[in-house]
Order: C-alpha cells, then structure tokens, then sequence
C-alpha cells in the first residue's frame, strides 16, 4: 500500500488538526467526500423499506398509513416546486412548502398524538463549527421538540435540497456510468455536514433525507459505514417519509447517545462544575471558556453521566456519577473509525473521606476482537502497580454487552454477517464498540507548557514510562502530541512531570495475531516514524519507531510555540517553512523529513536556549543513525541504529543539567496561517470574466489522490485528552442554488423554455463566478456552471483546452474523484438537457 492510499483512509481524521494553515472549506468539503466514499455501502441500491426496517429502526414496528391520510400529505407535498429562473434552477421555493409537509405530517402521522418534532430552515446560518473551523449548514434541521436546540449540528437528523432530480449523486445509478460533476459536489456537501453533526454532539448514527427535485433518497451513517437507501418519488409515496419520522421520534433518541446527553439541572451540581471549571483552568487543563455561540453556557455545554463504579460486588452494578466540564476538549474530525470524544470531568460527589477531583473521560468506538484498552493498561501495570510516566486508569467498559444490540454496536457486525457466503467480502466493514475510559491521570498539553525545561521534563518521564512498557512487551505504537501530557498533579502520577495516554493501539505480547498487529501500519502520520513510510515491508513496529515518534513531537511543539530556526552560514530557514514542510506535506512529509535529517537537523536553532538547542540537534542525530547510507553503515557500524531508550534519556538528562535555560520561557501561542484562496479566488473570477469561459480541471483519478491534501491519522488514532485548537474560519458558499434577484423573485421562466447552451457563459453568469470580493461573500455560484476551483494564477488560454476524458471508475471511485472545478462543455450540455424539476420517473 503506498503513503498516498495510507493517508487517504482518513483525511478528515488529523490534517487540519495538525496543519499550520487555517481549514479551507473547500478541501474540507472534498476531504469528507472522499473519506465516505471509502466507506460506502449500498451505492443508493438499498430497498427503501429495508432500508428503514432493517438499517435505521430494526424492531421498530412502523403502522400502515391509511389511503385518507396519503392522500393528505400528496396535497400538502405537491406544493413543493423548484423555480427556474434566467440563472438557472433555484431550490428556495421548496424550503417553506415541506417545512409545511413535516410539521403536518408530524402532526396527523399517529392518531392518538403529535410526533415530538420541529423542523427549522437554517440554509442561510452558517454558523461556525467550532471544532471544524468551517462555516456550512444544511437546508433543514429535525429537532427534538422536547428541547430548545436551535443549533442545526445538534439535531436529530438534516434535510438537504436539490432543485433537480440530477442533482441526486445517485442519479440513474443504474444506467448512467459517469457521475457529473455537480452530483460529486453534492455528495460532497451532504457528507461534509455528516462529519460537522458527529463532532457536534456525541451519536451512534446519524439520519437524514435528500430532496432532489421530487425524488427523495435516505442516509445513514454510523463509524462503520455510510449507506443511502433507493431514490423514490416522495409525492407518489409520501409514507416513506412518515416512517421515517415515526422512527426519528421513537427508536435510539435518533441516534445521539442517551447514555452521554443528560443535562445538568441541579443548581448545586451546576455550582460544582463552574468551581471545577476554574480549578482546571488555572491547571490549565483546559482554556478559558468561552461559548461556541449565542445562547451557550458552561452548564449547559455540561453533562451528567453515570459511570460504573470501579468497587463492584459480584452480581451488583454500581454507578457513580460524573459532570462533565463544558464541551469536549478533544472530538474526532473524522465520521469513521474510532470516533474518540473526550471529556474533563468531575465526580459528583466526593468519595467518604475524599475530595472533589478531576477525571479524564474517554468516549471512543473500539474495534471487535482487539483488547480492551483497560486490558492493555493491566498489562503495563503487571501486578497492578502504577508506572510512573503511564497514565493511571480508573475503570473502562462497553456501553452494551448485548452481542444483538444495534445502537451501541456497528452495523458492520450485520452486514458483515450477510457477506458469509462470500469469503472476500466477510469482513469488508470494521465491527466497533461503543467502548468508554476513566483515567484519574489529567494532563496539560504539551503546547501550554510553562517552560521549555519542564517540557522537556515531560517529555524525558514519558519516555522512561515507555521503556517500562516496552520492558512488559507492550509497544505503543501512537506516539504523537496529543498523547504526551505534562502531569496537572505531579504527585498523583508518582513524581513523573509527564504521561503516555492513549494506548488502545498498542501490540502486547498475548494479542491474538500479534505479527500481524506488528506489522500493520498504524499511529498519527505526522509523527510516525519515516522507516514506515519509507521502507517497502518495514517488518515489525519496534520500539526504536516510537522513539524516532518523540524526536517530531517534540521538534513540532518547539517549532510551534517557541522562536527556532534552522541556520545555515548565516542563512535562516524560519518555524513556519519548517512546519510546512515536515508536518503539512502529506505524502511528502517523509522524505522531506529524512532531508531534513540529513541537511539541517544539526544546524537547528532554538534562539536563546543553548540546552535545548542541543537536545534537539542530538537527538536528531540518534534518529538519523536509522537512515545513514549503506557504505556509512558499513564503515561505522558504531554510529548507525543508535535510537535506544538509554541513549534517548541520556542526552535529554544532559540537556536538563545544563546551565542555560531561559527562566518561564512559557509557550508563545501558535496562530494558524490565512490561506491564500480568498485572494486566488478573486484572481480566477476575474481572468473568467475576462475571457468569458469557464475554467476546466480534469479529474482526480481515485480516491487518493486527494492524500497530498488530506493526511490522515492512520485507524482514526484520536488522542484521549489534549486540547485541540480550532483551525479558523475560513469558508465557502454552502448552497450551490443561485438566490433569485430582486427582479427574478416575482418573474419566474416557464418550465418549458430550455436553459442556454454553449460553451461561452451569459455575461451574469460569468459575474456570479466572482465569489469572493475582499473577504466578504457575494452571489452564491451555481453548483456546476459558475463555481471555478480556487487557481493560484490566472488561467491561460491553453489551460482552458479540452478536459481529459474520464477513465470509467467505480461509482464510490467517481463520487471520490471530487474538484472544485466545473467542466465547461460538459456542464453547459448538462443544463440544456437537464431534466424538468418534477420528475416523471418511477419511485
């Protein structure tokens, strides 16, 4: 497998995590696509009623709707209509009119009651995803009606819409071989708001419905798979979308997880954890808080969890209470894999004779067959001592314990079970568990050090606690900087001033198919080591590959946060080149690395701190050992594999006994860097509006090619407990539909009159394409005709040549192969025999 198809697996997971730019939407928005395209199951070929039945609400009993009532809900459905205008299609029309559907149909669907729904038009919010750094949101939001959430990430399910029924990224499934362009985008789109509804609050699925013209289509995502029921005509068959939302309101609280969504309503547990908040704040475990926006509050981002007691008597469950504090201080960007969500918490009440204390709560989704994470901290811990330098765990568990439970387990464990038949296919999807982690250990992130001597202090304890590990054949294998925390409570942790978190990826000996686990590629890529990347069969996963892990988590946490340079004869390669070049690159990133290694790691700099200057270039040196050329091997087998746990501690304990170090030279805060497309944008749109074509990029091959924009941390390997920053806020037009103009809104085109074709594009047209003027967002670009890819200089008239022709793919490989870029020729025939709104085709 090479680095590209690696990183692809998940590029939603770490790259914008790790990245020294702000988010762009749009790659953000392509990066989700292609990561559900992985994972799709079904290709839209799905029955609806199965689909229903069987994969959003098993053992659900829905009713039969009586022919009275179909007949009702085709009136109110009929309203429905797209309009066309002299732009093109515009979907607005239809928000109100199915507004008015589902709260009617909500309202009459069951005799005896009202479903506990309401739906809220939110296409034109877009508030900020505070954990994404992306402005979007869908058309629609389902909200629980017990509740007054009016954030559309936090609701039930969304409802996206389409003015056309090609609009539908599974439009002709079964005829068409070719997606077009505007469909990927869509797809694009939906998948992106999946992932900002997963990171908004914690789920075990997720629902939503696309409108497309008059057919509609179903989809369900959970950590295991994405799926998308059959298209079918909503006003023919309006009691498919009275299932649904008979099932939305009745089965699973609709997918957000009960056991981790109770609010706080008692004022002296509300008043525990504002005073928590503040004793973690000056630990500085986590920031000051501030709401993500209007309307929050630290009570009410808190919540109330029961958690087993880790004293249990045989054949009684006890549980103990936990408060969270405020929002997760870390949330998975990814949909897929383990999806870990973490939490700082505090115990209710204090134990007899105890105190009030903070804990680390862990919410993740562990792979079926792999040990529990508490399985392997016993394993570490050996007779049950603590090892200093190894976070302490209080208890874990599973959620359910049930081996048919469909909401706490993957539905991978079904579908996975229908594939018997076919050997290839029988473990096609991963089969997790909703798995949970208390940890008495609660650790500061390496980035809000408080000197770079006590960060390297941390670093040095960490490393011993690796050696004991490694000492009990446990190789941890996630060595990144988010699972090395300096120690709030030094004396908790046995004197260590630093702790490894997070081992649930770890290989011990006693694993079933060990060899296997060893050489399988896992870790966070911006830190795991070159050799895996580098060497066709790397072999086992070694110590020495975790150790070569610390050498770039601590070269990262000093690029970022303090003033360091590489100097070579007077000429200095500043922190920010250096980041992007190690840490942003994607598929690069190790070989630039390995140059680095060779060229400049021992010409570094950390101005002002001798010590540390020397550590780093030392420490640089032991991890080139690992890479010297085969003659210098040969010549000087002394200086070659020198990357030991005792080497690695002696030169960091001669760094920290040197004289030297800066006195409180605290981390400087890191500042994500503008991205450059706003100003490229405007660029593009004016050479289009100069020539008067549009733009043409050809497409992505497969679904890797996207890894150079889209590193991913390999098996989702989500820190437990460090503190992410968000990435800003930059961001693109979520609906593609053009708005009508004022002179438009009361002037509609008749539907039979064919919209213009050609390849040169209306002078109004050509304006539109213009997205961005200074900074500030102007008309909205049509999804496929007026929405040019982001060009870092004008483009040239050979650059507006033919496209490529695309080579016949796959359907999950074509939804995959997304650009920001339209095809002139081949959008413009698009429009002209672009099918009318209402659709005429079978359900």
């Amino acid at each position: 497998m090479s680095t590209a198809d690696r990183a692809a697996s998940h590029p939603n997971a770490s790259k914008h995590q790790f990245a020294s730019c702000k988010a762009d939407h749009a790659e953000h928005r392509r990066a989700a696509g292609v990561e559900s395209s992985v994972y799709l199951h079904g290709e839209g070929k799905v029955n609806v009623r199965d689909f229903l039945q069987t994969e959003c609400f098993p053992g659900l009993e829905l009713p039969r709707v009586s022919p009275e009532k179909v007949k009702r809900f085709q009136k109110f459905l009929e309203k429905v209509q797209a309009v066309q205008t002299s732009s093109g299609w515009s979907e607005r029309p239809m928000y109100t009119p199915l507004v008015n559907s589902f709260v009617d149909i909500s309202t009459n669907a069951v005799r005896t009651r009202a479903l506990p729904l309401r739906f809220h038009t939110c296409a034109d919010l877009r508030p900020l995803d505070s954990n994404g750094g992306v402005r979007a949101s869908p058309d629609i939001a389902i909200h629980d009606n017990n509740g007054k959430e009016t954030y559309w990430g936090r609701s039930l399910a969304f409802i996206e819409v389409k003015p056309t029924e090609a609009d539908d990224p599974f439009y002709n499934i079964h005829e068409r071989k070719e997606l077009r362009m505007g469909q990927t985008k869509v797809w694009n789109q939906i998948q992106e708001y999946a992932a900002i509804s997963f990171r908004s609050t914690p789920r075990c699925f997720l629902l939503a419905i696309g409108i497309f013209g008059d057919t509609a289509r179903f989809f369900r995502w959970d950590r295991s798979t994405v799926m998308a029921s059959e298209g079918f005509n909503y006003k023919r068959h309006p009691e498919h979308l009275v299932h649904f939302l008979i099932g939305l309101s009745e089965y699973a609280n609709g997918g957000i997880d009960a056991t981790a969504n109770a609010p706080i309503t008692a004022r002296a547990e509300q008043e525990l954890v504002e005073r928590q908040y503040k004793i973690a704040q000056q630990l500085l475990v986590v920031p000051e808080y501030k709401p993500s926006r209007k309307g929050d509050t630290l009570v009410k981002d808190s919540r109330r969890m029961l958690i087993p007691s880790p004293s249990q008597t045989a054949g009684k469950k006890r549980f103990d209470t936990y408060l969270t504090l405020g929002r997760p201080i870390f949330t998975s960007k990814s949909i897929f894999g383990r999806g870990t969500c973490v939490w700082v918490a505090t115990r209710a009440t204090p134990r007899r004779g105890g105190k009030e204390s903070l804990v680390i709560i862990k919410d993740s989704w562990r792979e079926n067959g792999r040990w529990k994470e508490g399985q392997i901290y016993d394993k570490i811990r050996e007779a049950g001592e603590h090892v200093p330098g190894v976070a302490r765990l209080l208890v874990d568990y599973d959620i359910t314990e049930d081996e048919e439970d469909e909401i706490h387990r993957t539905s991978a464990f079904r579908l996975n079970r229908s594939f018997k038949s076919d050997q290839k296919k029988k473990k096609k999807y991963k089969e997790l568990i909703h798995h949970r982690v208390i940890l008495p250990s609660v650790g500061i992130p390496l980035s809000r050090f408080t000197s770079t001597r006590l960060l390297l202090e941390a670093v040095r304890d960490a490393v011993e606690g690796h050696k004991t590990m490694c000492a009990r054949r446990v190789i941890h294998r996630d060595i990144s900087v988010n699972n090395i925390m300096i120690s709030a409570d030094v004396e908790a942790e046995g004197g260590a001033k630093g702790f490894l978190i997070d081992p649930e990826l770890a290989a011990a000996t006693g694993m079933a198919n060990l060899q296997a686990e060893l050489q399988h590629l896992t870790g966070t890529y911006q830190f795991t080591s070159i050799h895996r990347f580098l060497v066709a069969k790397p072999g086992d996963h070694a110590p020495w590959n975790d150790l070569e892990s610390f050498y770039w988590v601590v070269l990262f946490v000093v690029l970022r946060h303090t003033v360091a340079y590489v100097d070579e004869d007077g000429k200095r390669t500043e922190a920010g080149k250096l980041i992007k070049d190690l840490y942003d690159s994607g598929d690069h990133s190790p070989t630039l690395k390995k140059g680095f290694l060779e060229r400049k790691a021992a010409k570094f700099v950390v101005e002002g701190n001798r010590p540390l200057t020397s550590c780093l270039i030392k420490l640089g040196s032991l991890v080139y050992s690992h890479y010297r050329d085969e003659e210098i091997q040969a010549l000087l087998p002394h200086a070659v594999n020198r990357l030991t746990h005792d080497n690695v501690l002696t030169v960091i304990n001669e760094a920290l006994t040197s004289e030297g170090w800066p006195v409180a030279d605290e981390a400087i805060p890191f500042t994500l860097v503008e991205r450059v497309s706003i100003q490229e944008n405007k660029e593009t749109g004016l050479a289009l509006e100069g020539h008067g074509e549009s733009w043409t990029m050809p497409s992505l091959p497969h679904a890797a090619s996207v890894s150079n924009e889209g590193s991913a941390k390999m098996n989702d390997s989500s820190p437990s407990h460090a503190a992410c920053a968000s990435n800003g806020g930059s961001f693109e037009v979520n609906d593609p539909s053009p708005q009508p103009t004022s002179s438009q809104k009361h002037k509609s085109v008749p539907v039979e009159k064919k919209v213009e074709s050609g390849t040169r594009l209306r002078r109004s047209a050509r304006l539109n394409q213009l997205k961005v003027d200074g900074g500030k967002q102007q008309k909205r670009p049509r999804a496929e005709e007026h929405a040019p890819a982001a060009a870092s200089k004008p483009t040239s008239k050979r650059s507006r040549q033919q496209p490529a022709r695309d080579v016949p793919l796959r359907r999950s490989q074509r939804i995959a192969s997304s650009t920001a870029a339209p095809k002139g020729r081949e959008a413009a025939k698009a429009r002209a025999t672009a099918p009318r709104p209402r659709s005429t085709r079978n359900a």
